[in-house]
């Protein structure tokens, strides 16, 4: 292989590793009694009776695609009965708590449309709904922020469980002050969600959430959320980036090399964005300041009816945000042939 099309496929495979890493990077915002205590971790709810809190991401993530979320919880140290109520993740169209009413519903009550995985250190035996909370901590996936494992809402119930799994597959209670590490992993080819705690799978479901939970709207936000009730605990999420901030998701990635010699790999100059991002207009100058490319559509290296010659050329480029705000980003592209 010669040394250009190697660097053309080292260009190729590093800007689609970019556009997946820039996902992993995410805004955030708090609620209630949620606060940051470090680049990385957050406090949900405090060692308080009848609190609740969320984090949730700014921006929208695709659904219908594979993705991963990976994060580590903290249940505290108060064991039960005083020690309540645990952790929720969870998709939705709207990034806020609809109800702050505290205890068993984990801060997703009344979020709906909504699929969440509920992480339950509490049962609850008392007041005017019968969740059907086992002895053991546990978890289940649910759809619009209910949390009765008996119920069609439950789409962890099947005929070999009662609604719910117990959380770590080696304790009865996590809320012994140990992180515990959790990841939620969609396999969209086979539409199957799936659990794990520790790295060890807990609980798989099938099911196609675009379709079944937000009727085919593909992009949704993500949030933890938390609360406690007449018992309490400090519950507490890190996420499993090492930045000195949170950052925005990388809206745009520009290349900084394409090879337009018609053997059919990176022939064109084009910027990938992020799904709500569109391109409204390339700019393409050579070195001499002259503008040679103008149009919404990837540059080709096309100048006068030829290939342009090989060196660095000055790029502009338009994008447009879904609320319909534009910004310009510039560089440089290295054109070889």
């Amino acid at each position: 292989m010669s040394y250009y099309k190697r660097l053309k496929t080292t260009v190729f495979f590093l800007i689609s590793a970019i556009i997946l890493n820039a996902q992993n990077y995410q805004a955030l915002k708090t609620e209630y009694s949620a606060q940051k205590q470090n680049k990385s971790c957050y406090t949900l709810t405090p060692k308080q009776d009848w609190s609740v809190g969320g984090i949730w991401s700014k921006n929208t993530v695709p659904i219908n695609q594979d993705f991963s979320f990976r994060f580590r919880v903290n249940f505290g140290t108060n064991k039960d009965p005083f020690g309540a109520d645990g952790i929720a993740f969870l998709l939705a169209l709207e990034n806020e708590i609809k109800d702050s009413s505290s205890g068993k519903y984990l801060g997703v009550k009344n979020i709906k449309p909504s699929i969440h995985l509920e992480l339950d250190v509490f049962k609850n035996i008392t007041g005017d709904i019968d969740f059907n909370d086992p002895d053991q901590s546990h978890l289940a996936f649910f759809k619009n922020g209910n949390g009765k494992h008996l119920d069609t809402n439950c789409l962890t119930k099947d005929n070999f469980n009662d609604g719910w799994i117990q959380l770590d597959a080696a304790k009865t209670n996590v809320q012994d002050g140990n992180w515990y590490s959790i990841k939620v992993e969609y396999n969209y080819s086979l539409k199957q969600l799936t659990a794990y705690v520790n790295n060890v799978k807990r609980n798989t479901i099938d099911i196609d959430i675009s379709k079944d939970i937000f009727n085919d709207i593909n992009n949704v936000y993500w949030g933890i959320t938390s609360s406690t009730g007449g018992a309490s605990n400090h519950h507490q999420v890190c996420f499993l980036w090492d930045t000195t901030q949170i950052e925005t998701p990388k809206e745009y990635v520009l290349p900084n090399a394409f090879s337009p010699n018609g053997d059919g790999i990176n022939e064109l100059f084009e910027v990938k964005t992020l799904s709500e991002i569109k391109v409204n207009r390339y700019l393409i100058y050579n070195r001499w300041g002259q503008l040679i490319y103008d149009n919404s559509v990837p540059w080709n290296g096309i100048f006068n009816g030829k290939i342009s010659p090989n060196g660095v050329y000055l790029v502009v480029v338009e994008l447009q945000r879904s609320n319909g705000e534009t910004f310009k980003i510039t560089g440089d592209v290295t054109l070889f042939k």
